[in-house]
């Protein structure tokens, strides 16, 4: 009876369903008028515009119709399956999400579908720097590795994907234009950037791989996993696996850093409380470097220094003495920083120059020390406040990584984004703040030394006072 009113409008209802039909429905009158075909898979996102509708679906196609569904007027094909759509207010342009996490823009007075953003839809777990172009690598769980300019119009160079994997861990070769990943399956893949081709593919692990480090030479590559084994790979023939050692029977979050002159090859997470050093060239184990609890992130700062974050919330440096042989003779441990972090920190980086150190955990919070402060003699382990604060991530920050020039800080992990944080000028700020703060507690303890030097006078002088004047019974005696 609403239906027949001749007061009320016509109203129709349109249904996407999962077969790639869309539905004509009168809701009042309850009743399927039409049926249809458009899409070989399911219809996913649905906008209007003046004149016109648009599908997307899970098939990549975002197609343009007449009102009445007749004829397709214009397609285009996206990266993958369409998830949303937003025409412009003048219904001359369309904003297209996809699944695979990148938004497009498109124009129908040209025709033209530009990329205007590609991100991850699931966990960052790694990040790296190139060492010879401003730009970066990130691996997710979202089963792909994309490369990404640090500066230009489009961000997003190449993207790998693994169906059905979670990428890492990730590493830049020293020299070749190429990049090692490492994933859940236990499988280390080292893939061509250039030619965007897979160079080779090694399953040496039975746990998922959650470090890689190249040596600077480039003759080596090293993987170390949940399995707590640590594999070394030859760069110069095709990665062939040619070195292994087995540390333990299993590694929750297994790191690892090679030395500048790539003789010594550190291991945190494979021995428990303790660093694990090793012959880079051969993986014969030199010395085991005791630590309050499991190290869970490391970075290699100037010269032979070595930084550690520890399960324990606390920043370590370790310095090495060589031996005659070359070799890690002795190693020096020392605290540079008790409760660096409230909570777990395992991403560590140092910039190129040495004179900063950033470290980042399951707080969401960046914390920036300057190494010539943390290094000064006879200064103890830094408080909090000697650091300086980067907030900006919401969630577990997992991977930490400088530009080749310094001036840009990369940061990854949940949110799924990447944060780039401009620290040309805040690294110098952070050197000053820590030296000058550094004063000011030396300042602070003089201050306390002879506050303490004069009671001790005042209480010396009411001493002497005290013995000088006779007590009451001797002044008796005098009297008698």
């Amino acid at each position: 009876e609403e239906a027949a009113a001749p007061d009320r409008p016509p109203v129709r209802m349109l249904v996407s369903s999962s077969g790639g039909k869309l539905f004509q429905v009168d809701p009042l009158a309850r009743r399927l008028e039409y049926v249809f075909a458009l899409h070989d898979g399911p219809i996913d996102a649905l906008a209007f515009g003046r004149g016109f509708a648009v599908t997307g679906g899970a098939d990549g196609k975002l197609c343009a119709w007449r009102l009445d569904f007749g004829a397709c007027w214009l397609e285009r094909e996206l990266e993958g399956p369409v998830v949303a759509l937003s025409p412009s207010p003048d219904g001359l342009k369309l904003l297209a999400g996809t699944r695979r996490g990148a938004v497009g823009l498109l124009n129908f007075a040209s025709g033209q579908l530009a990329p205007l953003l590609r991100a991850h839809t699931d966990f960052i777990c790694a990040v790296a720097s190139d060492p010879h172009n401003r730009e970066l690598a990130t691996a997710s769980c979202d089963g792909t590795v994309r490369v990404w300019e640090l500066d230009g119009a489009a961000p997003q160079l190449v993207e790998f994907e693994v169906p059905g994997g979670c990428a890492r861990s990730v590493a830049y070769h020293p020299a070749d234009y190429s990049l090692a990943c490492g994933f859940d399956d236990g499988t280390v893949r080292v893939f061509d950037i250039g030619s965007t081709s897979l160079l080779a593919e090694h399953r040496q692990h039975r746990g998922r791989v959650l470090a890689l480090a190249h040596a600077h030479g480039a003759r080596r590559l090293f993987s170390a996993a949940s399995d707590g084994s640590l594999v070394a790979y030859d760069s110069a023939h095709e990665y062939q696996p040619c070195r292994s050692h087995a540390a333990s029977p299993g590694a929750d979050s297994p790191c690892l850093a090679v030395s500048a002159d790539d003789t010594l090859l550190v291991a945190g997470g494979l021995q428990a409380s303790a660093l694990l050093l090793l012959d880079a060239a051969s993986l014969l184990p030199l010395a085991a470097v005791p630590l309050g609890s499991d190290a869970t992130a490391l970075a290699f700062g100037a010269g032979r220094a070595l930084y550690a974050a520890t399960a324990g919330c606390e920043l370590i440096c370790v310095t090495f003495a060589d031996g005659e042989d070359g070799a890690a003779a002795s190693a020096t441990v020392r605290s540079v920083a008790t409760r660096a972090h409230p909570s777990l920190p395992d991403a560590l980086a140092v910039s190129p120059d040495g004179r900063l150190l950033v470290s980042a955990g399951a707080d969401g919070m960046l914390r920036a020390w300057a190494t010539a402060a943390l290094q000064r003699p006879g200064v103890r382990a830094a408080p909090l406040h000697a650091c300086e604060r980067y907030v900006g991530h919401v969630d577990h920050v997992a991977g930490l990584a400088f530009s080749p020039d310094g001036r840009t800080l990369l940061s990854v992990g949940g949110g799924d984004a990447a944060l780039l944080w401009d620290v040309a000028w805040r690294e110098e700020a952070a050197v000053s703040d820590a030296i000058a703060q550094e004063g000011v507690d030396e300042s602070l303890r003089q201050a306390a030394a002879s506050r303490r030097r004069v009671l001790a006078a005042i209480e010396a002088e009411a001493a002497e006072a005290r013995s000088v004047v006779p007590a009451p019974e001797q002044l008796l005696a005098q009297l008698r």
